[in-house]
């Protein structure tokens, strides 16, 4: 979605597709910048463009599906 969150219901997304949902998937996100990279259990991965990301909040949601995170790490990778 390419809205603030609480408008996410209302609002169709830019993008999607379906996963298979196993009982546990793995989330890599890259950022550099602007710009934000998700890998899913090594197989899909997913690109946006995010301004005003960084130093904001995130959420995860899931549409008819209960969702449980655990194990998060945040890690800064200087590119330079």
């Amino acid at each position: 979605f390419n809205v603030p969150l609480s408008r996410a219901k209302e609002t169709k997304p830019q993008a999607q597709t379906e996963i298979e949902i196993s009982s546990m998937l793995n989330f890599e996100i890259y950022i550099n910048g602007s710009v934000a990279v998700m890998y899913v259990d090594g197989t899909y991965a997913f690109s946006s463009r995010m301004y005003g990301l960084l130093g904001g909040e995130w959420r995860v949601f899931a549409e008819n599906a209960h969702v449980e995170l655990s194990d998060l790490k945040v890690s800064r990778v200087n590119l330079n």
